[in-house]
């Protein structure tokens, strides 16, 4: 009966033992894969500055492109500026901004 009992202790005692072993290797593995992870973060970090220059290029064209328009309108309302002095009667309105048009240009660059 010792002997048997023995015996069921030493199983136990190894089963234990391959159970540590197991957990050990899940350690070690965990560890890796959470060093991969802050390695490809940190690879990403790069790549978002990346992002953010074409989203500033982007940002940057759209107000070239409002900043000319509005030089060209302020061109013509000169034109017209001397031809209003002349007739009283006519009065010129700047284009009406589409800041609608503006806001879906942007957003549309956001997510590309």
């Amino acid at each position: 009966m010792l002997d048997a009992k023995q015996q069921s202790l030493e199983a136990s005692h190894e089963q234990l033992n391959k159970l540590i072993a197991k957990k050990r290797e899940y350690e070690v593995r965990l560890a890796q894969l959470e060093a991969e992870e802050e390695t490809l973060q940190i690879a990403s970090l790069g790549n978002k500055m990346a992002v953010d220059d074409n989203r500033a290029s982007a940002i940057e064209a759209a107000l070239a492109e409002i900043e000319q328009r509005q030089n060209v309108r302020r061109a013509e309302l000169e034109i017209a500026g001397s031809e209003m002095t002349r007739d009283t009667t006519t009065t010129a309105r700047p284009a009406p901004m589409d800041a609608a048009r503006m806001r879906a240009y942007l957003e549309k660059a956001t997510h590309e």
